[in-house]
């Protein structure tokens, strides 16, 4: 089962939802403050919340890897994320627009 990538709809209000959870805000004040609507506010929370609990999960076996080599100027990681206990690397740097989805992701998730 695949997953389609998130449309600019749910880019949009996903962003302002975080803020506003991440503010602490309630929907009705950072709705007045941006001018948007508090019912389209409220709607799209629960339309991603159920998306969110609807999206697929695959078992995943975690492993100590093993010991890298130190890095040399050739294999240096571009970037390094870090989200709770996982680490990802990357050799390049991702595209900004994927980087800042995935941080607000997380930011979502508390």
């Amino acid at each position: 089962m695949s997953t389609s990538p998130p449309s600019d709809a749910e880019r949009f209000w996903s962003a302002h939802l975080g803020t506003i959870e991440k503010r602490g805000m309630s929907i009705a004040e950072y709705a007045r403050e941006h001018a948007l609507s508090a019912q389209s506010l409220y709607g799209w929370r629960r339309r991603l919340r159920r998306s969110a609990s609807a999206a697929p999960f695959a078992e995943v076996l975690v492993t100590a890897a093993p010991k890298a080599p130190a890095p040399t100027r050739e294999s240096a990681t571009a970037l390094t994320l870090r989200l709770g206990t996982a680490q990802l690397a990357f050799p390049e740097l991702p595209p900004a627009a994927w980087l800042a989805e995935v941080l607000a992701a997380q930011d979502c998730q508390g």
